[in-house]
């Protein structure tokens, strides 16, 4: 078996440890966001690792753009695409089949009492939600940026805030061509 030597000085994978020393940031930091579905990580039993290409990825995105890189975005935008090509008709099936949207207020347990912010609100209610990729794909195609209430535990303004970067996404989807003008104008965007 042959192997390089760059490749013996660089591991596969970070601890999130690791990984947060690399990033300058605590690793409780890096375990939420991991746990919210907002950094790529691999879970391994009770055990998380970083691939060292995804940190690469980011670090690379970041000096290529010169402006914000949000990791979050980039996996939603991942677990996105591949709904693209799913029927608005199967996709509200879904949605109205396995969905929480018949949730109401009260059903959410608020805590404290102490109040909470749109946000807060938004994620309470769609928690422990299996479908909330396909309700904000879903919302997104029927509602655009006119969205109303909560879906997918985003409040309207996260939406409204997406929804150009999502219709960016689907138009360099439906012409090959612009995907790497769509990488540019996703950069510019954020």
């Amino acid at each position: 078996m042959h192997t390089d030597s760059a490749n013996v000085s660089r591991p596969t994978f970070y601890t999130v440890r690791e990984a947060a020393r690399i990033l300058r940031v605590g690793p409780s930091t890096l375990y939420r966001a991991i746990r919210e579905d907002a950094f790529p990580a691999v879970r391994l039993r009770t055990r998380y690792v970083i691939p060292a290409v995804a940190l690469e990825k980011l670090l690379a995105e970041a000096t290529e753009r010169g402006t914000l890189v949000d990791p979050a975005r980039m996996a939603a935008d991942v677990r996105l695409r591949r709904l693209r090509r799913v029927p608005d008709d199967v996709l509200a099936e879904i949605v109205a089949a396995e969905g929480l949207a018949g949730r109401q207020l009260n059903e959410v347990e608020l805590g404290s009492g102490c109040p909470v912010t749109d946000r807060e609100l938004a994620a309470q209610l769609c928690a422990g939600c299996p479908v909330q990729d396909e309700c904000l794909e879903l919302d997104l195609r029927w509602m655009a940026d006119q969205t109303l209430g909560v879906f997918a535990g985003l409040t309207e303004a996260d939406r409204r805030t997406a929804y150009p970067l999502w219709l960016t996404e689907r138009r360099a989807d439906a012409c090959p061509s612009r995907r790497a003008q769509a990488g540019a104008n996703a950069g510019d965007a954020r």
